[in-house]
């Protein structure tokens, strides 16, 4: 797919998933692509999930494929900031001082439960696949 016809809002992505026009991989190979060239330059992730969001993708496709009721979010991928706690996920807050504070106590700050948000977007009927932190 080339790059002018990936759809630029959630709501395009969703629409051109439900019509076959456009797969969860597919989009998540074009968004990993970015991720890896820009990155090393703009620093935006700290951490990105790309093996479980290829294989999120694909179980998202089959999913849709074999005729699961499918949420306007499913296989639409999404970015946490990395200030917002998801499980077993090292959340540095993007700030050395942060850093600094917790390494007094610990290494590093893991948390062990997910903030109110991530929770609820994987409670949504279509669970989203989180796979970004920035």
């Amino acid at each position: 797919m080339q790059a002018d016809s990936i759809p630029k809002t959630i709501a395009q992505a969703s629409q051109q998933m439900q019509s076959g026009l456009l797969t969860s991989r597919i989009l998540i190979k074009h968004y990993l692509e970015g991720i890896q060239k820009l990155n090393p330059i703009l620093k935006a992730f700290i951490t990105v999930f790309e093996q479980q969001a290829l294989e999120t993708s694909i179980q998202k496709d089959l999913e849709r494929d074999n005729g699961q009721k499918c949420g306007l979010l499913h296989g639409i991928p999404i970015a946490v900031k990395e200030n917002i706690d998801t499980v077993k996920v090292k959340t540095t807050v993007g700030s050395q001082l942060f850093c600094k504070l917790i390494s007094q106590r610990s290494r590093d700050r893991i948390p062990l439960s997910d903030s109110v948000i991530v929770q609820k977007l994987k409670l949504e009927p279509a669970e989203t696949q989180i796979f970004l932190l920035f």
